[in-house]
């Protein structure tokens, strides 16, 4: 909540600054439970110890989470409330069909789960209408998205 305060507040504020203060205010908490859980020690030793292709993976997981903070930040720009947990909600759905994809189990249910949300979603008419204001306003109302 204090964030996006601060993000509303701090207009001037560009895409990586926001992403640098998100992460930098969700910090103490995360380390605090790590403290809590007695992690800290175990990861610190673990770290250390890393061999060259184990450190090349964790050093491209922290790209790909930075990534994902600094597209999370954009879209909060452009997105309504609604419109960003929509899509939110449908990245589990591209989760889900990457697991499927890659050959992980994942449940039956799990993806009747999904049917349904797809069906709530494709009822959800004005994000619908959001997202293609936003296309417009990105491409500058130049070109419009094909719909087939």
């Amino acid at each position: 909540v204090y964030i996006k305060y601060s993000f509303n507040k701090l207009k001037d504020m560009n895409a990586w600054e926001k992403t640098f203060l998100n992460n930098l205010l969700a910090t103490p908490l995360v380390l605090s439970l790590a403290y809590g859980n007695e992690a800290v020690e175990l990861a610190a030793e673990k770290i250390v110890n890393l061999d060259p292709g184990s450190a090349l993976v964790v050093l491209l997981s922290c790209v790909m989470g930075l990534g994902i903070s600094m597209s999370g930040t954009k879209c909060r720009d452009v997105l309504t409330a609604t419109s960003f947990d929509v899509l939110g909600n449908c990245t589990k759905y591209l989760t889900l069909a990457m697991s499927y994809i890659l050959g992980s189990s994942t449940s039956t249910g799990s993806y009747i789960g999904v049917l349904i949300a797809l069906t709530g979603c494709a009822f959800y008419s004005p994000a619908g209408d959001l997202l293609l204001k936003s296309f417009q306003t990105f491409t500058g109302g130049r070109e419009k998205p094909k719909t087939s």
